[in-house]
């Protein structure tokens, strides 16, 4: 009999038939309820709230960066060297965020 083939239990007698079928619907019923725990529910929960929260983290820096550190100077705001230390900086905050959500959530769920 190859790997492809259903096994058949037509061979068995009726006791065995009703271990056979048992076993299998306990191990169906195990691997189910492995399969849709609770836990992973919670984790892509918690790992989809980790990726999202950089990008409003990011956004609410971004758009007060210019009244942290613009020094109220318009020339000195439009300059490459502001927007470059902007998104730089923006960037750096909403990776250690990210970093640090993504680290919390899968921390201990080695398997």
């Amino acid at each position: 009999m190859t790997i492809d083939e259903p096994q058949s239990v037509t061979g068995l007698d009726e006791k065995q038939k009703r271990v056979f079928f048992s076993l299998y619907s306990q191990s169906f019923e195990i691997v189910s309820k492995e399969s849709f725990s609770m836990d992973n529910t919670l984790t892509v929960i918690l790992g989809i709230v980790a990726m999202l929260l950089p990008l409003v983290v990011g956004r609410l820096y971004w758009k007060r960066f210019d009244h942290y550190f613009g020094r109220g100077d318009e020339a000195y705001m439009d300059s490459l060297e502001y927007f470059l230390k902007k998104i730089g900086s923006t960037i750096l905050i909403a990776f250690i965020i990210l970093w640090i959500g993504i680290s919390l959530v899968f921390n201990g769920s080695a398997s």
